[in-house]
This record gives C-alpha cells, structure tokens and sequence, in this order.
C-alpha cells in the first residue's frame, strides 16, 4: 500500500510539473504575443497620429487655396472693371475723333469750295476781259 501510494503520488506529482512546464511555455508565448501586439498598437498609433496631421495639413491647404481662388476671382473682377473703363474711354475717344474728323472734313470742303469759287470767278473775269485767255 505505500508502495502503491507511492507511484500514484510520483505520478500525480509528475503530471504537475509536467502541466506546470507547459503552463509556463503557454505564458512565455502569451508574453510575447502581448509585447509583439503592444508594439504593433504603438506603430498603429504612431501612424494613426501622422494621419491625423496630415489630414491638418490638407484641410489648411484646401483653406488657403480657397482664399487664393477668392482673391483670384476679386482680381479678375477688378480687372473686368477696368477694362469696361478702358472700352467707354475709348469709346468716348473714338466718338470725339469721328467727330473731330467730320468737322475738320467740313471745313475743309468749305475752304475747298471757296478756292474753287474764287478760282471760276478769276476764270470768268479773265475771259471776260480778253477771250481764249485765262491769265488774271
């Protein structure tokens, strides 16, 4: 009986360090299995971090693009302002010199037709006084 007490205690105490050995294999691998994911949540919040400001940076980016196409299209307006000055002006100018012109073309034809009539009344007083000559 206590021999047989015996093997059945060396056996019991044999499958317990056998259990124990291996309950400590598992946690060594739980160990690292845990320090292998809390290094990979480190790297996931690192990255997850640089997204983040990236993400800043773009919605700065697209904010002064924004104001950058606002003062762009102010610009432009202001430019299709001066040139709308610019065609009345030269409008304007052109509207003067037309009638410059005419006027200058007036008196000019005036001046003209007043040779001309000077010139036929020369003609006929010449003739008048010697026939066939034209002299004054």
């Amino acid at each position: 009986m206590v021999g047989d007490f015996r093997v059945v205690v060396t056996a019991a105490v044999g499958a317990l360090i056998d259990h124990a050995s291996r309950m400590k294999a598992t946690s060594t691998t739980l160990a690292a299995v845990a320090a292998q994911a809390g290094e990979e949540a480190r790297a996931v919040s690192m990255s997850s971090q640089t997204s983040c400001s990236n993400v800043r940076s773009v919605a700065s980016s697209v904010g002064e693009l924004g104001q950058s196409i606002r003062e762009i299209s102010d610009q432009a307006a202001q430019a299709s302002r001066v040139v709308d000055r610019a065609s009345g002006i030269a409008r304007a100018a052109n509207d003067r010199i037309g009638q410059s012109s005419a006027a200058a073309v007036s008196a000019h034809a005036t001046t003209l037709q007043g040779a001309v009539d000077d010139f036929l009344r020369r003609v006929t007083a010449a003739s008048r006084r010697r026939p066939g000559t034209l002299a004054g």
